[in-house]
């Protein structure tokens, strides 16, 4: 193992409880909150070199929970618009 990967390791170790809070938080599923929170990690690891020395919880959020959370938004929820007349607009999720 190389320096970047012992560091990037190291980094992992330090925020996973981080990440998982936060996808569990939203996915409300231990199982896939494990996976996703690997997936946030593999994004973090190919968006390090955009890493510009701004806050790392804050960047991490962004560049590699969000995408992901897209993803599993995308994946898991479908969403129609109907409209029954001008006066609303009713949002059904199936």
């Amino acid at each position: 193992m190389d320096g970047s990967d012992h560091a990037f390791r190291l980094l992992v170790e330090k925020y996973r409880n981080d990440v998982f809070r936060t996808v569990f938080a939203v996915l409300r599923d231990q199982k896939e909150a494990e996976d996703a929170a690997q997936e946030v990690f593999m994004k973090i690891y190919s968006s390090l070199s955009q890493y510009e020395n701004q806050g790392f919880k804050t960047w991490m959020t962004v560049n590699g929970s969000f995408p992901v959370f897209h993803l599993y938004f995308r994946y898991f929820t479908s969403w129609n618009l109907f409209v029954p007349d001008s006066d609303y607009l009713v949002l059904q999720l199936f």
